[in-house]
Parts: structure tokens; C-alpha cells; sequence
């Protein structure tokens, strides 16, 4: 769990608690698993992973934090 909050704030410098959702596919190739896909999963693997889990998205594109985390511990 630090480590996802450490690598969030790297993509939300200003903890606004969202970031964008294409960097989401990118912070959870950075995390290992259980909570992440880890550097050896495949980008097209990490879509299909990302996209079963339906997080709501944001009319900006942008998604939330607690979104995120409680999409990745389902």
C-alpha cells in the first residue's frame, strides 16, 4: 500500500487524488503484485486488466485514488 500512495503522488503532485487514466496502466506496471501488475505484464495485458475492472472515469479522463485502490484490492 506505501508504495502505490508513493507512486500515485508522483502522478498527482498536487494530491488532488485523481490522475489521469492513462497513467494508471503505467503506476500499476511500476507495483508489484498482489496490488499491481508488476514490470513483467505486458501493456496489452494491463488494458485488458484495467478495463475488467471498471473504474468510474471522470468527465475530465482523469480517475480517483480511492476509486483505484478499491477497484484493485476487489
Amino acid at each position: 500500500l506505501d508504495e502505490f500512495v508513493r507512486l500515485w503522488s508522483e502522478y498527482d503532485p498536487e494530491a488532488k487524488g485523481r490522475i489521469k487514466h492513462l497513467d494508471v496502466v503505467t503506476l500499476l506496471r511500476k507495483i508489484s503484485p498482489p496490488l499491481g501488475f508488476g514490470k513483467l505484464c505486458p501493456h496489452r495485458v494491463a488494458c485488458k486488466r484495467l478495463v475488467s475492472m471498471n473504474m468510474p472515469l471522470n468527465s475530465d479522463g482523469t480517475v480517483m485514488f480511492n476509486a483505484t485502490l478499491f477497484a484493485l484490492v476487489r
